[in-house]
């Protein structure tokens, strides 16, 4: 019996890692996209941006570029996250707030509308399954953005003002040669808030030539 076929189902599916945190007054957000022909590593400066908005905003520019690379792809999308919250919101509790009109199961108004609307409307028609990631733990792409993210919450704002947008090369000795593309996410978080369109079309645009 040929068990190529299921060999195959199991090897077509697309990977996203994805972290973010914060400190005072910076913030930032990081992925890797895994897919079964390449690897993708993206990172956003946020500027001000609370832990959880730089968490989400991490899936986000995953689910972005997923759009960018596949459309109209029914293949499986494994979103693994460090925040067990994020992720049960996005598992669990995201279509119930939908239905209660944006309330918790508490009746207390859902944060960060303006993001979760934004992953509702990139995952639309998308076949994707959020799963935590216990963070520190070993996972080398979950550590891997970690490190990016810290990178990028200390040094982004400078880089990105002497540099512009760009590939950053080899940030620390433990960071592959694999280089990492910085993007200012500041405008997009704030649109992304307010759910506005223009926030999500601009985000798309400016990750597109990376993906070349």
């Amino acid at each position: 019996m040929n068990n190529n076929s299921s060999d195959d189902s199991q090897a077509l599916k697309i990977e996203i890692f994805s972290d973010g945190g914060s400190q005072p007054h910076s913030a930032a957000c990081a992925c890797i996209i895994k897919t079964p022909e390449r690897r993708y590593k993206l990172l956003g400066y946020l500027g001000m941006a609370t832990n959880v908005e730089a968490e989400i905003m991490g899936g986000l520019l995953g689910l972005i570029a997923v759009r960018q690379l596949a459309p109209n792809s029914q293949t499986p999308i494994i979103w693994h996250c460090d925040n067990k919250t994020v992720v049960e919101i996005a598992g669990k509790h995201l279509s119930k707030w939908v239905q209660q009109r944006w309330k918790t199961n508490e009746k207390k108004h859902a944060k960060h509308q303006g993001l979760w609307r934004t992953y509702l409307a990139l995952s639309k028609d998308l076949n994707i399954a959020p799963q935590h990631v216990l963070s520190h733990n070993g996972n080398r792409d979950n550590e891997s953005c970690d490190r990016a993210c810290r990178w990028a919450i200390d040094t982004g704002k400078e880089k990105l003002s002497q540099n512009g947008e760009g590939f950053i090369g080899k940030m620390s000795t433990q960071e592959s040669a694999h280089a990492w593309y910085l993007l200012d996410l500041r405008e997009c978080v704030a649109g992304f808030r307010k759910h506005e369109d223009l926030a999500f079309e601009h985000f798309g645009l400016m990750i597109k030539p990376v993906l070349v």
